[in-house]
């Protein structure tokens, strides 16, 4: 639970990579073995009926009996929960999450298919606000994270209030006041996190500034990946004008940690160099801070950045140049200066 885009969706694919030694996100969808389900699909209570499996006289399949005839180790998330029909979470999917013998049951022919190797993962946007009030308003979170001790007293806190049916989550089904206030759920929740907590919750909080630091490097690192027959390089003051803007943005309530690579793409997209993969293949591009405006600019380098010499853009910036992938390459200025780091 906690505020969208705070990676909820990246843990499920990070948790079905490793129940399936490792395979590629994208092999995990094609094989079924990863399915990520809106649940805005199923606010309709006619929608709820194909869900599991649908009644006898109704042609086709439901999507759980054949998401688990074709693989019983598969890794569902069902995504945004509360927006779904209430009745789906009551009489459909607690049977599924029973933790002594989960299963589908086919309604034409009776056949109970088990769900015990399946791996549920509900993820909720519900009390974002009342979330992010607890972070920030009542325990101030250390600069770099929180504690464990920390941590558990917020988890408290919001499951607490996720439980108390007086309190609405704003992002419910509207036949639905706070579908988390239900008994039966929790039971099952606690049963499948007994190995990792006992709140039968993990809470996303908004990161800290030096995990948004991290977030903005990791972001480059990706663009970086997507440059095909180009690399990027920057210097350290265009990373902490990055950084900074990151910052201020969260600071402002207006970003989330899906947002970082979209600022990223959208702040250097329209600063990179003309390219033709025909005449420019190899192309290195500097992005750096320009010293009149402090704004960003880019340069293509040229092929003088060879054991360590550095280049004239470079040694403009006094500071060194830095691949995503390569690491710090160096330059003349850097050296002088002992040696600073991209």
């Amino acid at each position: 639970a906690g505020p969208a885009g705070m990676g909820k969706t990246l843990l499920a694919q990070l948790i079905a990579q490793a129940y399936n030694g490792g395979k590629s996100v994208a092999s995990l969808y094609s094989e079924r073995k990863f399915v990520q389900i809106d649940m805005v699909n199923y606010q309709d209570e006619r929608a709820v009926d194909g869900f599991v499996d649908p009644s006898p006289g109704l042609q086709g399949t439901g999507l759980m009996s054949e998401t688990f005839t074709r693989e019983p180790r598969t890794v569902v998330l069902l995504d945004e929960i509360e927006k779904s029909h209430p009745s789906l979470l009551r009489y459909m999917l607690l049977p599924m999450l029973d933790n002594n013998g989960g299963h589908v049951q086919v309604k034409k022919t009776g056949q109970r298919i088990s769900t015990r190797d399946a791996i549920f993962i509900l993820t909720t946007n519900c009390f974002g606000d009342l979330i992010n009030d607890v972070f920030h308003d009542a325990i101030e979170p250390e600069v770099s994270g929180l504690s464990e001790h920390t941590y558990d007293q917020l988890t408290s806190r919001v499951v607490a209030l996720m439980r108390n049916n007086s309190i609405q989550c704003e992002d419910a089904h509207p036949q639905s006041r706070n579908p988390f206030a239900s008994e039966p759920l929790w039971r099952r929740l606690r049963a499948g996190h007994s190995l990792a907590n006992k709140h039968g919750m993990f809470l996303f909080l908004p990161p800290t500034e030096e995990e948004v630091d991290r977030l903005v490097e990791l972001s480059l690192e990706r663009f970086n990946r997507g440059l095909a027959g180009r690399e990027l390089y920057y210097t350290r003051g265009a990373l902490r004008w990055l950084q900074r803007r990151m910052n201020a943005r969260f600071a402002d309530g207006r970003e989330n940690h899906g947002t970082v690579y979209a600022f990223i793409e959208q702040t250097l997209v329209p600063l990179m160099p003309p390219w033709s993969p025909a005449t420019d293949s190899g192309q290195r591009v500097l992005l750096s801070v320009s010293k009149p405006l402090q704004e960003l600019e880019t340069a293509v380098l040229g092929n003088d950045m060879q054991g360590g010499l550095g280049s004239p853009a470079c040694h403009d910036t006094g500071s060194s140049c830095h691949s995503p992938a390569r690491g710090s390459l160096g330059s003349a200025a850097s050296r002088a200066d002992g040696g600073e780091a991209g």
